[in-house]
């Protein structure tokens, strides 16, 4: 080989190996070979509506510090846990009387399984409806709420803004299920609520982060109930509908 070519082979040699140094020295944002993958997000300090294959209906709060608070068939309960590692997503409630695993998909947790100790096993999925958040609110739009009822029921009601502030569609999970044909209005510290075409009405007063107030139904029903703001809620996709229930 003559020395030219030697020469050529040479230069083409250390051209690939400087490009090679240059590569490994750029950020993986930049490497084309190596690129960064997106970063898993947290699930901590986030509120999750769950629906079961058994018809059970869940609203799960994961707060800091691992805690899990959640709205049942039964009631509002602080006696669960939560762990995540990247997407895989463990919960456990009442020392473990029930566990559930997920994988977190953008703003759902999917393929979910559970049991529990009487060996009972279903799925289950969740959508994000809303961020933790217990800052005093003066305003009800886009806000999300814990219920609680004199007859002993639970409800988490989402005051979904719409085009004119102070009123808009009340999202709302009941002991019954998820429903979105409700409407309400504010008015300075006055709440008006009402659900499924007016069968059931709630009136109620806004002071220092808390409502209180009555309401009845067309059953001629009557009580009075209680809430106070856990979030503020997010953009998801439309409820659920379902058949009315009893009560509401």
């Amino acid at each position: 080989m003559s020395a030219r070519w030697k020469h050529v082979r040479g230069l083409v040699c250390v051209g690939v190996i400087a490009v090679i140094v240059l590569l490994a020295g750029v950020p993986n944002s930049a490497n084309p070979l190596q690129a960064a993958q997106p970063a898993v997000p947290k699930i901590e300090g986030t509120i999750w509506s769950a629906e079961q294959s058994n018809g059970h209906k869940y609203v799960f709060q994961f707060r800091k510090g691992g805690i899990l608070c959640y709205t049942s068939p039964t009631g509002y309960f602080e006696n669960g846990t939560w762990r995540q590692k990247a997407k895989s997503i463990y919960m456990e409630t009442n020392k473990r009387f029930s566990e559930r695993t997920g994988v977190l998909a953008g703003n759902r947790i999917e393929r979910g399984t559970g049991k529990n100790v009487k060996k009972e096993q279903w799925t289950w999925t969740a959508t994000q409806i809303g961020v933790i958040s217990e800052e005093p609110s003066a305003r009800l739009d886009n806000t999300i709420w814990r219920i609680v009822e004199s007859d002993g029921d639970h409800y988490l009601f989402e005051f979904r803004g719409g085009t004119t502030p102070g009123q808009g569609v009340l999202y709302y999970t009941s002991p019954m299920g998820y429903y979105d044909n409700g409407t309400w209005k504010q008015d300075g510290q006055s709440v008006y609520v009402e659900t499924n075409k007016r069968f059931s009405e709630r009136d109620g007063k806004l002071v220092n982060n808390a409502i209180e107030g009555t309401g009845k139904n067309t059953k001629g029903e009557r009580w009075s109930w209680k809430a106070v703001k856990i979030g503020n809620a997010v953009e998801q996709p439309g409820a659920v509908k379902a058949a009315p229930a009893p009560r509401f």
